[in-house]
């Protein structure tokens, strides 16, 4: 973990000395996240959160293509399992619902971009997200996740305008073999440069 999160610093303190182009963002936005599967007796619902952090992208000499790393904030959906039987009957039978509550993580992003046109681009790569704290009392830390993520960029003058889908790969309820489901996350930030060269 202690080398993952030394990354950012690392690529910031290198392009320090380095006399390519390279940028410092600031981001700030928020994410929709739901699950993968609809296991929740109310259904899968879409829960609403928030994302900032700190970019550092450096540019290949063609200036098409970049690679982005960085630090930061996420809070998202994450599920909660819980469940229910219903009795009176010579058969019971179980349900598994499941609640949803915000999570926390700590991010660490590496995404290669590729800048289509004067104003559009894509980009791809993933995440590894370290669970810091969840806010359903009585539930434990979040755990650490991996998402794969892709999407698109707008940008304007200074400011960048991005549009990315995440794509978990663990599951938020590990700990119940009943209910299993990977978070999805949609996220829209907007990115402003404070630090050029």
């Amino acid at each position: 973990m202690k080398k993952l999160l030394f990354l950012p610093f690392l690529l910031l303190s290198f392009n320090l000395y380095s006399q390519e182009n390279w940028e410092t963002t600031f981001k700030a936005g928020i994410n929709c996240s739901f699950l993968s599967r609809d296991v929740s007796s109310s259904g899968n619902r879409v829960y609403i959160g928030a994302t900032a952090g700190l970019e550092q992208t450096y540019y290949f000499d063609n200036s098409i293509f970049s690679f982005q790393s960085g630090l930061e904030f996420e809070n998202i959906g994450a599920g909660i399992s819980t469940l229910s039987i219903t009795a009176g009957n010579s058969n019971p039978v179980n349900y598994g619902t499941l609640s949803r509550s915000n999570a926390n993580y700590l991010s660490v992003p590496f995404h290669l971009k590729c800048q289509i046109n004067e104003r559009w681009g894509a980009l791809a790569g993933a995440a590894y997200r370290f669970g810091l704290s969840d806010r359903q009392s009585g539930n434990h830390a979040s755990k650490d996740d991996i998402a794969l993520d892709a999407g698109f960029f707008y940008k304007m003058k200074n400011m960048r305008f991005n549009l990315i889908y995440q794509h978990g790969l663990s599951e938020a309820n590990s700990g119940y073999q009943m209910i299993q489901s990977k978070n999805r996350t949609i996220t829209f930030t907007v990115s402003t440069t404070f630090w050029k060269n």
